[in-house]
């Protein structure tokens, strides 16, 4: 089986604000952290 996702992974918590991402089959994720440094966002993604 094979499986084809569309997603965009962001840490911009503006982006409903600056993109039309209801005109787009794809999924949103924000991630929210202190920073945008790697070492802050390590912790939000599961294993």
């Amino acid at each position: 089986m094979r499986v084809l996702l569309d997603e965009c992974v962001d840490v911009d918590r503006n982006l409903a604000f600056q993109q039309n991402v209801n005109a787009h089959a794809i999924a949103v994720i924000v991630l929210r952290a202190p920073t945008n440094r790697l070492a802050d966002l390590i912790p939000l993604v599961p294993c």
